[in-house]
Order: structure tokens, then sequence, then C-alpha cells
């Protein structure tokens, strides 16, 4: 029994990792396309 609670709470926390990785890209992807487009209206 505790070795079935424990992979299941190691389950839980591997897809929270995937979770936080898939939106750290997203925000990281947002950010820098905010960067870039701050960066063409300082250039014109």
């Amino acid at each position: 029994m505790g070795l079935f609670i424990g992979a299941s709470i190691l389950t839980i926390l591997e897809l929270f990792d995937y979770l936080y990785e898939l939106i750290k890209e997203k925000l990281l992807d947002l950010l820098g396309k905010e960067e870039e487009d701050g960066s063409h209206d300082e250039n014109v």
C-alpha cells in the first residue's frame, strides 16, 4: 500500500512538473514576442 501511495505522489508531482514546464515555455514565448515588438518600435 505504501508503494502505491508513493508511486501516486510521484506521478502527481511529475504531472505538476510537466504543466509547469509548459506554462513557463508559453510565458517565455509571450515575453519574447513583447520584447521584440518593443525593440522594433524603438528602432523606428
